[in-house]
């Protein structure tokens, strides 16, 4: 199976493709072995990685593939972190872009390059907010205000990025699916949803190193 749970340290490990995804403690094992089978039932029929996304219902979080919910993310399942059910959803997400990235990486094909390299640093800006949601990004999809998206000038859509914030290390892996023109040197514009990750929100840009790790539309099935 391409997802699976292992146990041990008191700990019950979600992988995908042998990558960690999450750790949640032991007292969560029967919801990593649902999200695991949950995540393998929609992987053996494949499904478009648009269709991966985090959903609020009735203040409840949800990492879902369309309309299947694979976990409901809850704060005990990061442990004594005791994050936030949003926050635990959405690196959730990120986690499993950046493992699906790392299984399609592009070529050195200079569309997959970002002031011409795989990897530069720079400053980036959010965007987005309450009067996004319900508007088209650039590529068709609508804005649901828990994306972890991006818009770049010029990059194909469906590439994933790895950024990580210089000042605080945090790291997020977002998909390209709008477009903007570079600013104040400024070279991505990223959703509100990962300046929350990032921990820039408040102060609106940040510092950053940006690498080019994948590019991904459609993933399983045969």
């Amino acid at each position: 199976m391409a997802s699976e749970v292992v146990i041990g340290d008191g700990v019950a490990v979600w992988l995908l493709y042998g990558e960690e995804i999450w750790r949640f403690p032991i007292s969560s094992e029967v919801d990593a072995r649902s999200a695991s089978d949950a995540l393998n039932g929609v992987l053996s029929s494949g499904f478009s990685l648009s269709d991966l996304r985090v959903a609020r219902r009735d203040d409840r979080w949800f990492l879902q593939v369309g309309r299947r919910d694979l976990i409901e993310a809850q704060s005990d399942h990061s442990g004594l972190l005791r994050l936030p059910p949003k926050f635990v959803a959405l690196l959730m997400l990120s986690r499993i872009y950046d493992v699906l990235g790392k299984g399609a990486p592009v070529g050195m094909d200079e569309r997959f390059t970002l002031r011409g390299g795989r990897t530069a640093e720079g400053t980036i800006s959010w965007y987005g907010g309450e009067s996004m949601i319900g508007r088209k990004f650039a590529n068709g999809e609508v804005c649901s205000g828990n994306e972890l998206v991006a818009a770049a000038k010029d990059l194909p859509f469906g590439t994933l990025l790895r950024i990580k914030n210089l000042a605080s290390g945090k790291t997020v892996v977002v998909r390209v699916v709008d477009r903007f023109r570079e600013h104040r040197g400024r070279i991505l514009d990223v959703s509100r949803a990962a300046a929350e990750l990032l921990g820039f929100k408040s102060q609106g840009v940040a510092k950053v190193l940006v690498e080019v790790i994948g590019h991904v539309k459609r993933v399983g099935g045969r």
